[in-house]
């Protein structure tokens, strides 16, 4: 399934995981933050779960997942460098860990794409 809703998961996941990857240069407040949002996302699929099949619970569940995978390969991992006052950050993250990132996900997702289309056509 595809929404506004699902991809906004995506983005819950990926926060957390930018957070939990880039943890050292946000300190103490990346556990805070990350526990924001594991709240934030673990409250809006009990409220999805108690709406009566009226939410698409899968749809969300995929978002998630969807956006924690492309994030822990894809995302930036950033590194101070530099001397101060001339601090820069710069993103270590390899070009090609992006490109699997996506992949994987598209692979994921495809097969399971294809394999929903496949019960809905075969009965």
């Amino acid at each position: 399934s595809v929404g506004s809703s699902t991809s906004i998961f995506g983005l819950i996941a990926a926060e957390g995981i930018f957070l939990y990857q880039n943890r050292k240069l946000f300190g103490e407040e990346s556990k805070q933050a990350i526990g924001n949002v594991i709240s934030v996302a673990a409250i809006n699929l009990i409220i999805g779960f108690s709406s009566g099949g009226l939410i698409d619970n899968w749809g969300h569940i995929g978002g998630l997942l969807g956006g924690l995978i492309f994030a822990w390969f894809g995302g930036p991992l950033w590194q101070v460098e530099g001397i101060y006052p001339l601090l820069r950050l710069v993103d270590k993250r390899e070009s090609r860990d992006v490109i699997l990132g996506a992949a994987a996900v598209l692979l994921i997702f495809g097969i399971l794409a294809i394999l929903g289309l496949t019960s809905v056509i075969v009965p």
